[in-house]
């Protein structure tokens, strides 16, 4: 086990999230936000350019939303960890990140779900 922190690219369309959520997990000493894209394609353009331990995907967004991005992330980087992250959890959205063997997290007021499947994720 080393001591260096969970490197985490934040993929959201609105940026009033993104903002809060890098400011809640520099609280934490064993995450690290590396990198933010508004959607998709940018996601899998900062992906490359940082190499992140693990990806938090929004995946209702315009443009490449989450569900294409994860599927070329899979493709493009096939061992690097993702946690979905959503407002609204369907079927379809189950089965979609089920198929990708990817975490689902419900986005709420506390994140500390979230960042608990985050650790989880990227320990393996």
């Amino acid at each position: 086990m080393t001591n260096r922190p969970i490197k985490v690219v934040l993929v959201d369309d609105e940026p009033d999230l993104l903002l809060l959520l890098g400011i809640r997990f520099d609280l934490e000493p064993d995450l690290e936000v590396v990198g933010t894209a508004g959607n998709g394609a940018e996601a899998l353009e900062v992906a490359h350019r940082v190499a992140p331990d693990l990806v938090v995907m929004d995946l209702l967004m315009p443009g490449t939303d989450g569900f294409e991005a994860i599927a070329r992330l899979r493709e493009e980087l096939p061992d690097l960890p993702i946690v979905a992250y959503s407002a609204v959890i369907s079927e379809l959205s189950l089965k979609q990140v089920e198929r990708h063997r990817v975490p689902l997290v419900l986005k709420q007021g506390d994140s500390a779900p979230l960042i608990d499947v985050i650790r989880e994720t990227a320990a393996g």
